[in-house]
């Protein structure tokens, strides 16, 4: 008798069923078995997926604003952290003193923009 019969003849023993085995029982068992592993592996993966989520956040949450500001930046010129990061100081330094610049004119033109309205 195959381990999977035995189980199923003490398991049919156990709720009250017949203790003969059939193909269909088996086949039952291995189907829920399967359905069982599937459905384990969707949690995990949710799981998984969720605990992503969750580290994203709290690296978020963690960040200063200028540091939040300098990521939404990177974003708008399409290099992502994995980019960046993989830069060299000189090819990171160029990019803060592009972030910074384009910061000052943005500041610069908005107030020049209040003072014209103002008048």
């Amino acid at each position: 008798m195959s381990t999977i019969a035995g189980a199923l003849s003490v398991l049919g023993s156990i709720l009250g069923s017949s203790s003969s085995t059939s193909k269909t029982d088996s086949t039952s068992f291995a189907d829920a078995f399967e359905a069982a592993s599937v459905t384990g592996s969707r949690e995990a993966k949710h799981a998984a997926a969720g605990q992503a989520s969750l580290d994203e956040f709290k690296r978020y949450a963690s960040e200063t604003p200028e540091q939040r500001m300098f990521d939404n930046w990177l974003q708008s010129q399409d290099i992502s952290q994995s980019d960046y990061n993989a830069m060299t100081p000189q090819q990171q330094q160029a990019l803060h003193d592009k972030f910074e610049e384009q910061i000052r004119d943005k500041l610069t033109s908005d107030a020049q923009a209040k003072l014209t309205s103002a008048k």
